[in-house]
């Protein structure tokens, strides 16, 4: 760097911290003063957690769910909390929830995690500014063929969506990242099956 840029520098710096009064970013009277120390048994206050109240149940039950609502197709969103780029996705998810609805479409979402980790599921919706709107099922424990028996080619990566007819038999599925607008064609597609 030149000293010509580096006095330039010092010179804007100065210039904006002198335009500064006193007590505004420190209140008045706490300059030169040592910080308090913090009672080491105060807890911190923290926004309660958002009740995630998730259906335990089998690739099979899951079919049944769907069939039962009678809804003329349903998207399923299978997450988990490990996938980061998943938050958005079900925040987009909700929204196609509430436009769907009225033409009797449904959006539901799969979460893959343990149900053991109900508190750390809980913690990502706080994180990621979410509200569980969305109908939230969890796959049960102790099921090895959980996946096969969702869907023979799925293996259990995240993201993946799945399309339901009205009978709850899946029509469509596939994986990975996909931009939103790419999904909504895909299920207006499967639909049509």
């Amino acid at each position: 760097m030149s000293i010509g840029l580096i006095g330039g520098l010092i010179l804007v710096s100065m210039t904006f911290f002198s335009t500064m009064k006193k007590g505004q970013a420190i209140k008045e009277g706490e300059w030169n003063k040592p910080k308090k120390h913090l009672d080491p048994n105060l807890k911190a206050i923290a926004p309660p957690l958002p009740k995630t109240q998730f259906q335990s149940v089998s690739s099979t039950q899951i079919k049944a769910e769907v069939a039962k609502a009678s809804l003329r197709a349903t998207l399923l969103y299978a997450w988990n909390a490990n996938c980061a780029e998943c938050a958005e996705d079900l925040r987009v998810l909700e929204k196609m929830k509430t436009y769907y609805e009225p033409y009797q479409i449904g959006v539901a979402t799969l979460n893959l995690d343990s149900p053991a980790m109900e508190s750390y599921i809980a913690n990502y919706f706080t994180h990621h500014g979410l509200s569980p709107k969305l109908t939230l099922y969890q796959k049960q424990d102790q099921q090895p063929n959980f996946f096969i028996d969702l869907h023979p080619s799925y293996n259990g990566t995240v993201p993946a969506f799945f399309v339901f007819n009205r009978q709850g038999k899946i029509v469509d599925m596939w994986t990975g990242k996909m931009p939103i607008k790419d999904v909504d064609a895909r299920f207006r597609e499967s639909m049509k099956r």
